[in-house]
């Protein structure tokens, strides 16, 4: 699996519906989405363009953020609530890359103390992680397939996921 598999890009500052140029410090909606070639990509929304009844066919996460001063500080553009809502769209994916990514995001998950590992399983020749999510260990435990990446590939993932979570708008 070569990096490129993970290639997520930075906001264009330009609204993915209207075309208009988001300025510093403008509210807008930032979504990470699967493009025509299957790849996963950022679009950015201005606010008065986005629509919740007219969502992406292939929406995977959403958030809001501002655009920041080009000079400004990094931070986090994706709150613990959307990681999570992105690490549950990907549930059930068959796509290896989709696997790799939400194995890689259940890492971060993990050591950011949101997911807890109960253990492990296998199905063949595919181990299973078996997780909870932080304060419920009630229900059933949640899976996750992990693709075998090497470390190489886990440390080109997780460096994707980092720009998705401290990005630049730039």
């Amino acid at each position: 699996m070569a990096i490129d598999d993970y290639s997520v890009s930075r906001s264009t500052r330009v609204c993915g519906k209207s075309g208009r140029v988001l300025e510093p410090q403008e509210l807008c909606v930032a979504t990470l989405q699967e493009n025509d070639e299957g790849e996963l990509e950022r679009v950015d929304y201005a606010i008065e363009a986005w629509s919740e009844d007219d969502r992406p066919q292939r929406l995977m996460g959403i958030w809001r953020t501002k655009v920041p001063e080009a000079s400004g500080p990094r931070r986090t553009l994706v709150d613990d609530e959307a990681l999570l809502d992105i690490f549950t769209r990907l549930d059930g994916e068959t796509n290896r890359d989709r696997q790799a990514f939400r194995y890689v995001l259940a890492l971060v998950l993990l050591r950011k103390r949101l997911l807890r590992f109960h253990g492990r399983r296998r199905d063949g020749d595919t181990e299973i992680w078996l997780m909870h999510p932080r304060g419920d260990s009630e229900s059933p435990p949640l899976e996750v397939i992990d693709p075998a990446l090497g470390e190489d590939d886990i440390v080109a993932v997780h460096e994707q996921l980092g720009e998705i979570l401290h990005g630049e708008l730039a």
